[in-house]
Parts: structure tokens; sequence; C-alpha cells
């Protein structure tokens, strides 16, 4: 049988690799048509890089189909579309498409243009809000399509903070804030309930993941935002993820 995943996520991002500085208008990138599509972008033309935005196919072996995004500096609006049939391996997870500040463990360049300089010492972190407009259009969603909309935060020893491209391992610590989705659980197992940012979410956490790092995942309890926009302080859920982590990350 074949199934055919459709769907179109529109991004306004209202605060806020190794690739190619770019400060185009508006950019472009496409699977498969790029082996690996990612930029990084320079909004002001300042030559630094503001954003990195990935398709990130990281678990897609195969498909017939395209995954596109396209980011306009001037509204910063990021959208991404996904039109994939026949998609390999048929998992719970192949891909997730982003835009992000800092750096991932993987990727050597930062992207340290809009004034915070990453990497931050935990211990350091001072309350930072983040504003996420979003429009999901879920009437044209799949029935069975897995499919979530989450924020995502690496807090690493410094030892892979201080060597670009290191991958994350045993002792590394994954952060993810979902705030919609279907038909998906995060990886792990419920670990508690907390109250964050004026709304209730589940914890979960998983022991192993990739290379031996930790995870945890917050998920929205007993609401879900469709169409509308969410705020919420990044260092209150770092904060809180590190009482479920099983060791001490004040110094990562």
């Amino acid at each position: 049988m074949r199934k055919k995943i459709v769907c179109a996520i529109l991004f306004l991002l209202t605060v806020f690799s190794t690739a190619k500085l770019v400060c185009a208008t508006v950019i472009k990138l496409g699977w498969p048509y790029q082996p690996w599509p990612s930029a990084m972008v320079d909004i002001d033309g300042d030559g630094k890089a503001d954003y990195g935005i990935e398709v990130n196919p990281w678990n897609m072996k195969s498909a017939e189909g395209n995954i596109t995004m396209e980011f306009d500096n001037d509204t910063c609006i990021l959208k991404a579309v996904c039109s994939l049939q026949n998609v390999q391996p048929a998992t719970w997870t192949n891909g997730y498409p982003e835009i992000y500040v800092g750096r991932k463990p993987w990727n050597r360049n930062y992207a340290n243009g809009l004034g915070v300089e990453f990497p931050i010492k935990i211990s350091d972190l001072q309350s930072m809000s983040v504003n996420v407009s979003f429009k999901v259009n879920v009437s044209n969603l799949y029935p069975s399509i897995n499919f979530n909309i989450a924020a995502d935060a690496w807090i690493v020893r410094k030892i892979v903070a201080d060597n670009p491209g290191r991958p994350p391992s045993d002792g590394d610590l994954e952060i993810m804030v979902w705030i919609y989705r279907r038909n998906l659980n995060p990886a792990g197992n419920k670990v508690g309930e907390e109250n964050i940012s004026g709304r209730k979410w589940e914890v979960w956490r998983a022991d192993r993941m990739s290379g031996g790092c930790q995870y945890i995942a917050f998920i929205s309890s007993g609401w879900e935002i469709k169409d509308g926009s969410i705020s919420y302080d990044i260092a209150e859920f770092v904060k809180t993820a590190a009482k479920y982590a099983t060791f001490d990350i004040s110094t990562h």
C-alpha cells in the first residue's frame, strides 16, 4: 500500500554543520536535490551567522517525493513542506526539519549572531524567553502520520562544547519541549509531571540514546496548540530537567 505523507508547517520566530554563510533575502533548501540541505543564515549582513537551518533527514534512507524549506529574512518566517511516499525505513521518526541558534554537537560552526554567545554554562544560565507562533493544517495530515513540533536543546560536557564536531555521548543530555504531536510519544518512559511557565507538562526520560546520551522530553499534558502561539522560559526547562537527569549538569 502506498501511503503519502503531506504536511506544511509555518513558523514565525519573534525572538529569537558546516554550511555556507548565506545572507540572501529568501533562502531555499531541498531534499533530495541536496544530499544534506543546510545553511548558516546571516540576516543583517555582518558576517556572523544568526541562524542555522537544516532539512535534517537523519533517519531516512530513501523515499519518493521531496522536502523543501524556505526562510525569508525580511519576515523571519520559516516554511517547511514535506511530501513523501514509501519512506524507508518505515519507522516512527524519519527527520527533523529545523532552525536553530548556537550549535548542534555534530556541527562545527556557531550561529551566535543574535548576541547570545554559546556555549553557555548551566550555572550561568539566565532567563531566556522564546516566542514561537506556528500554524498547522491538521485536516490535511494523513491520519496515521507521526508528527510533532518541538524545541530541542543540547546540554553537553565541556569537552563536547570545546570541540565542535564531537558527538554527544554518555554524560550529555538532550532536552525537548513538545508543543504539538500526532501519533507520537517521546522515547523512554514517563517519569513525572511539572507545572512550567503556567502550563502542565509530562516529563519523559530515556537513559541511553544516540551515543549513550540521556534524553528528557517535556510534552504538553491536557492541552495542545493547533493554531496559535506559545511563550516560555528556556531556563525553567533546563533547571527542571536537572531534577530528572541521573547526573549533575551544573558544569555542562
